[in-house]
């Protein structure tokens, strides 16, 4: 761990500061879905965290956990702290804070993970807002060829999980909902799945007078 310090020059004005954090050359950053690296901000510690200081990277201990640290947020009525506008970045020098606009960042995010419901809206519920398909089965009960695209490239090829939509809708993953008449559900079969932008799904359980057919999906490429 280290700690670096910042002062708070006047209560009650935005400040700008800069914390230069040396690099560990004793450990790398985990590249995997376990914790890699954390940010702490600590705005009150006992005298038992305050021991020592830790400017430079070392082992944890009770004693330089806040190290330096002399405010004590919430110890006065009405006690605020308000901060915006954090960036991390690796360099000798601070760059001005980088804004991205809400496409950009969602198109981020979508590398790793996406879906097709509407925004703000759990997958797996029973959702009218969804993916239509003209459908035909080319044989029998058997349909292929169903395909959508994705948002964005995702960093990996993705793991995909099929939901039906209303009014056939079930709790079940990997079933699509189809009309032939009336709305029913089949199980689905992923044909292909890459991180270009493309999902293909098929079936062997609908309809032999299947019209159309409807789904949702979410692609997770997460690390």
């Amino acid at each position: 761990m280290v700690a670096p310090i910042y002062t708070v020059e006047h209560a009650g004005v935005w400040q700008y500061v800069t914390l230069v954090i040396p690099p560990d050359t004793n450990t790398g950053i985990l590249n995997s879905n376990s914790d890699g690296l954390a940010f702490y901000f600590n705005l009150s510690s006992g005298s038992s965290y305050t021991v020592s200081e830790a400017p430079n990277w070392s082992s944890y201990t009770t004693g330089n956990w806040s190290g330096g640290h002399t405010a004590h947020w919430g110890k006065t009525t009405n006690d605020y702290w308000h901060i915006t506008g954090v960036q991390f970045e690796v360099g000798k020098v601070a760059t001005p804070f980088e804004h991205r606009s809400y496409g950009e960042e969602l198109a981020l995010c979508e590398r790793y993970y996406q879906n097709s419901f509407d925004a703000g809206e759990a997958p797996n519920v029973s959702s009218f807002n969804c993916i239509y398909l003209a459908a035909q089965p080319y044989s029998g009960t058997s349909i292929a060829g169903l395909s959508a695209k994705l948002s964005t490239s995702m960093r990996a090829t993705p793991s995909v999980t099929i939901w039906t939509a209303s009014p056939s809708w079930s709790t079940t993953a990997n079933r699509m909902s189809y009309y032939s008449g009336s709305w029913a559900n089949a199980a689905v079969t992923l044909h292909e799945s890459t991180s270009s932008k493309i999902i293909s799904i098929g079936s062997s359980g609908v309809s032999s007078s299947t019209k159309l057919v409807q789904f949702n999906f979410e692609a997770d490429a997460e690390l």
